[in-house]
């Protein structure tokens, strides 16, 4: 069954709260709480892996607005994150319309063909990540929604406790500070 066209106009403004500015500062500060929490730090000390990647904010139907990336990022595996990060919230964006209506790009991962968790679609916008583990990811673009208006912390926490994601009970107790502003 062809997947059904929307349209949206390219004339709407899809503001941010804080203008583009204050989103990536957001974005930035967020994602340095919570790459230096202890439980987190170790999960990637332990994976040998760094703290960054690429975020993608784009508009309900996974059109991109802004994509940049945060932390830091090995060289070889920049474009990879760059690319699955925005693949992620283009391919949310064709679910998230009736009659799929996923929340989560985990809802439509498909290994073999390298699509997986890590975007979260909100009330305006699809937030996308890519550069920390898949459950990382995904948490991740869940406490953007949060910081951005785009979720309220209790949606957050129902949505991923609803799917297998393993960082969110990592970090129960202390989600709710992460996801405030």
């Amino acid at each position: 069954m062809p997947k059904e066209k929307r349209r949206f106009p390219m004339n709407r403004v899809y503001s941010f709260p804080h203008g583009i500015v204050g989103i990536t500062a957001q974005a930035e500060e967020l994602f340095q709480r919570l790459t230096q929490l202890p439980v987190i730090s170790e999960k990637l000390a332990r994976q040998e892996r760094l703290a960054g990647g690429y975020v993608t904010i784009a508009r309900p139907d996974g059109l991109p607005l802004a994509t940049f990336g945060l932390g830091r990022v090995v060289l070889e595996k920049a474009a990879d994150c760059h690319a699955f990060s925005l693949e992620k919230a283009h391919r949310l964006g064709g679910y998230a319309a009736a009659p799929h209506c996923h929340r989560l790009s985990r809802e439509s991962r498909d290994e073999e063909k390298k699509q997986y968790a890590g975007a979260v679609c909100g009330s305006r916008f699809i937030t996308s990540f890519s550069g920390l583990p898949e459950d990382g990811d995904e948490l991740y673009s869940a406490l953007l929604q949060c910081r951005i208006g785009g979720m309220s912390v209790n949606n957050m926490h129902t949505l991923l406790a609803l799917q297998p994601n393993t960082w969110l009970f990592n970090l129960d107790s202390i989600f709710g500070d992460l996801a405030k502003a």
